[in-house]
């Protein structure tokens, strides 16, 4: 009973005083292992930003990320809801979806495996919502994904998603919070980032923007004529060291080697440049930055966008002309 209903055992120690010592295994071990990896108890609602190459996320996604041991916040494990689906015709694929024909199950991954794929693959700039959660409640959350082991459920498109189950974890979390009776017919991503800031559980939120909004921005700052150099530089078209003499000016050399780093980097996640010239470019770059030094550049961070629970409500109706 420890290891397979660990939050059903803990429920009825708090209901009605079950004496653990009495039991013939009172913990597991292993329960108690994993849960003292989890330092800062903390539980943090992650939004990847919409994303139009599949139907599945073009209303975005969220996921859950467990506070860790570790120093980096990226070796953090990420618990998502997500549909086990093999289809590659997409119309297979919504129907499906759409039907519940698709078996969902929870599942845990380092945290830094989804920051690639999100940030770096697919191009989508990450919002973090830091959770009003006591320790109490991240632990019941934490031995309640335990027990939902290997167990799958039918996965709907658009009200048993990878969303309206996380609201579920909310509940148990914290019992009496009702999230996931107070949905409508459909729940999407930004329906749960709103459910949760209306029930006050939200103490922080962060923007981890993606490699393109980077490099939009560093491009941004810079003039056409080095926007184009960085271009051909990344391109094979032409070497540094052509595009960089005649620039004395520390900033503006900075600016260009700044932007050719990110853009190098984006053109090799999304399979655009070959390894070997990837990486001659690439270290012709860092070690051309490393001899500037620090330069301080007050443009160098991308300003912070609108956040997504401030757009227009789930549903709208809208009429035009021309």
């Amino acid at each position: 009973v420890t290891d397979r209903f660990p939050a059903r055992l803990e429920f009825l120690v708090e209901a009605i005083g079950l004496d653990r010592d009495r039991l013939a295994v009172p913990r597991c071990a292993d329960i108690e292992a994993a849960w003292d990896t989890i330092v800062d108890r903390s539980v943090t609602l992650i939004f990847p930003d919409a994303y139009l190459g599949t139907p599945a996320s073009m209303f975005g996604h969220t996921l859950l990320v467990l506070g860790g041991s570790q120093k980096s916040p990226l070796l953090r494990q990420s618990i998502n809801y997500g549909a086990v689906a093999t289809d590659s015709n997409g119309v297979v694929y919504a129907f499906r979806g759409v039907f519940g024909l698709y078996r969902g199950i929870f599942s845990l991954e380092p945290f830094h495996h989804k920051v690639q794929k999100y940030i770096d693959l697919d191009q989508r700039d990450l919002w973090e919502y830091d959770l009003d959660l006591s320790e109490v409640e991240v632990r019941r959350l934490v031995l309640h994904i335990w027990e939902l082991r290997e167990i799958w459920s039918d996965y709907y498109f658009f009200d048993e998603n990878c969303s309206s189950n996380l609201l579920f974890l909310i509940d148990v979390a914290r019992p009496g919070l009702g999230l996931a009776q107070d949905t409508g017919i459909w729940v999407i991503p930004i329906d749960t980032i709103r459910a949760i800031i209306d029930a006050d559980l939200v103490k922080a939120r962060r923007w981890r923007p993606s490699r393109v909004s980077i490099i939009r921005h560093l491009e941004s700052i810079l003039s056409g004529e080095d926007s184009t150099a960085v271009r051909d530089v990344a391109q094979g078209r032409r070497t540094l060291d052509q595009v960089l003499t005649g620039i004395d000016d520390p900033l503006r050399r900075t600016r260009i080697l700044d932007t050719c780093i990110e853009y190098l980097r984006g053109e090799r996640g999304r399979g655009r440049i070959a390894q070997d010239p990837y990486q001659k470019r690439l270290h012709a770059a860092l070690l051309a930055r490393a001899r500037l030094g620090q330069v301080d550049d007050p443009a160098r961070e991308p300003p912070l966008p609108a956040a997504p629970e401030d757009g227009h409500e789930t549903l709208r109706a809208s009429l035009g002309g021309g």
